[in-house]
C-alpha cells in the first residue's frame, strides 16, 4: 500500500536489486525513521530495538532529532509497538537515562511495550516494521537495508509476533509519565541524565 511514495521519498538513496536497498549516512537514517511514521492515525509501527542500538541512536541521530521524532509520531497518532531489553525498560522507569528523552517519551499516547531478556536482544542494530516495508538499521555504522520483498517483511513479521508472545507485556505509557512526573517534580539540578538513552 504505501510502496510507491516510498520509492518515490527515496529515490536519490542507493538502490541494489529490485524490493531491496542499502542506505548510507546518518542524514539518511533520519530520512528512513521519518518515513517510518508517515502513516495513518492508527496504523502500527512495530520497532525492535536492540539494547545497544538505543545508545548508538542517540549519539549518531541525536537527543533533537529523538525528541522531534517522538513528537511527529504522537501528533500523527501512530501505534508503535516496541520490544526491548529488560536493561532499556529499567533504564527508562527508574530515570537513568537523558531526561530529555524520558520526558519527550511521557507524550506518547498509542506506545505498547514487550520486554525481552537481555540476552535475546543485546545487539546494536533496530528493526522496524510497517505497512510492506522492513527497515534493519545500524546507527553506528550509518547505514540501514530497506526491504519491500513482501515474503522477507511476513517473516520478520512473525518473528516479532514470537517476542510479543514470549516478552512481559508492560504498560509503558503509564511507567514512563510516571518516570517524567518525578523528574519534573525533582528539585533543580536534580535531573536524571545516564549514558545510554533509549530509543523508542
Amino acid at each position: 500500500m504505501g510502496e510507491l511514495p516510498l520509492r518515490k521519498k527515496l529515490g536519490s538513496l542507493e538502490s541494489v536489486a529490485g524490493d531491496v536497498r542499502v542506505v548510507e549516512g546518518v542524514e539518511q537514517l533520519r530520512e528512513l525513521y521519518s518515513i517510518a511514521i508517515d502513516l495513518h492515525a492508527t496504523e502500527r509501527l512495530i520497532i525492535l530495538e536492540g539494547n545497544l542500538s538505543a545508545q548508538s541512536i542517540r549519539e549518531q541521530g541525536g537527543i533533537e532529532f529523538m525528541t522531534t521524532w517522538h513528537a511527529r509520531a504522537n501528533k500523527k497518532k501512530v501505534i508503535i509497538e516496541s520490544i526491548f531489553g529488560e536493561k532499556v525498560h529499567t533504564e527508562l522507569v527508574q530515570s537513568s537515562i537523558d531526561s530529555n528523552i524520558v520526558k519527550s517519551l511521557s507524550h506518547l499516547s498509542t506506545w505498547i511495550a514487550h520486554i525481552v531478556p537481555d540476552e535475546w536482544i543485546n545487539v546494536d542494530a533496530t528493526l522496524l516494521l510497517f505497512r510492506d516495508t522492513a527497515i534493519l538499521a545500524d546507527w553506528t555504522r550509518a547505514h540501514a537495508v530497506l526491504v519491500n520483498t513482501p515474503e522477507i517483511v511476513a517473516l520478520l513479521r512473525n518473528s516479532c509476533k514470537v517476542f510479543q508472545l514470549t516478552g512481559r507485556k508492560v504498560n509503558i505509557v503509564a511507567e514512563v509519565r510516571n518516570a517524567a512526573a518525578k523528574l519534573i517534580s525533582a528539585p533543580t539540578g536534580k535531573d536524571a541524565g545516564g549514558e545510554e538513552a533509549a530509543g523508542v
